[in-house]
């Protein structure tokens, strides 16, 4: 096998990094960061998730609870992928189908909804309302995503803690101290 220059591999051995980066959370983050190429999305590394804002000073629990929703969501996917005989392409279109009422596919959303609610748990954003449906995207595709409305407030409050934590590394570069992990 060949792959391409742009694969990019993510050495994560736990479903807690699965959760947050297959979520709408870290989903708004890379659409308002990565580059295209023609009409495609392309996901660098330094933009995308370099400068991602990762959940601060997260409980246990709130953590193992994300990583238990995340394994449930990979595992059902893997069913839904290998029962069906279908590649992630082919099950995303299902999954973003309104057309699609399958049971499977249906508690697929369900599960991914249920994980966006976890992450946000993580950065302590229970009181946003995802709003979880069929919405259109910047580039009018319809998807089963989280409502625009809830998209601009999860990029506001990721700007925030963006510049928080470049504020901390500032300061910490300034004092001379050692910098403190900022990414779990």
């Amino acid at each position: 096998m060949v792959y391409s220059d742009a694969t990019v591999v993510f050495a994560f051995d736990d479903y807690y990094h699965f959760a947050l980066l297959q979520s709408n959370i870290h989903e708004v983050w890379l659409r308002r960061n990565a580059s295209t190429l023609r009409t495609d999305t392309r996901y660098t590394p330094t933009d995308c998730f370099e400068t991602f804002a990762f959940p601060q000073n997260l409980s246990d629990n709130v953590r193992a609870e994300a990583e238990r929703i995340g394994e449930r969501y990979y595992e059902h996917r893997r069913q839904v992928m290998l029962a069906r005989q279908l590649g992630l392409t082919k099950t995303y279109n299902l999954f973003h189908g309104p057309a699609c009422t399958d049971s499977d596919i249906a508690e697929l959303r369900a599960l991914h909804a249920a994980m966006d609610r976890a992450i946000l748990a993580c950065y302590g954003w229970q009181d946003l309302d995802p709003g979880h449906s069929f919405h259109q995207n910047e580039r009018g595709q319809t998807r089963y995503t989280i409502s625009p409305e809830a998209r601009r407030e999860v990029l506001r409050r990721l700007l925030a803690l963006n510049l928080e934590i470049a504020g901390r590394e500032r300061a910490t570069a300034l004092s001379g101290r050692e910098p403190q992990a900022l990414v779990e």
